[in-house]
């Protein structure tokens, strides 16, 4: 899994998309890669809104395509992350998570010293 340092501001999304296409290219259908660079780019955009920087003021982006699945990590500064789902109403509060429960085939995060959100994408 290739670390990508991002910076903590709106040109980090733009970035990750790309990322995402060049590592998901000929891996993945054409609307699963669609799906997947969409999640990245919300996970790196709540990151970006959410969360305070790495000490180098970056955030990473980790990303690993094995034979069973296509999994993405976001990590930032923040130590705590707040997810009700009953707040998953349908309106626009926690948008970006509500894309990723819906479309990944799982997703979760760790606290263990980082903040890491991650999704996956069965194959």
């Amino acid at each position: 899994m290739t670390d990508h340092r991002l910076p903590h501001d709106v040109s980090a999304t733009v970035q990750a998309r790309a990322i995402a296409r060049e590592r998901l290219a000929e891996r993945l259908s054409d609307t699963a890669r669609d799906d997947f660079v969409l999640m990245v780019s919300e996970l790196v955009a709540n990151a970006v809104r959410h969360a305070p920087p790495d000490e180098d003021g970056n955030i990473t982006l980790k990303i690993d395509v094995t034979d069973d699945a296509a999994r993405a990590v976001v990590i930032d500064a923040g130590t705590e992350f707040e997810f009700e789902r009953a707040t998953f109403d349908g309106r626009s509060q926690h948008f970006g998570l509500q894309l990723v429960d819906r479309m990944a085939s799982r997703w979760g995060l760790s606290l263990d010293g980082q903040k890491a959100v991650w999704f996956e994408v069965d194959r």
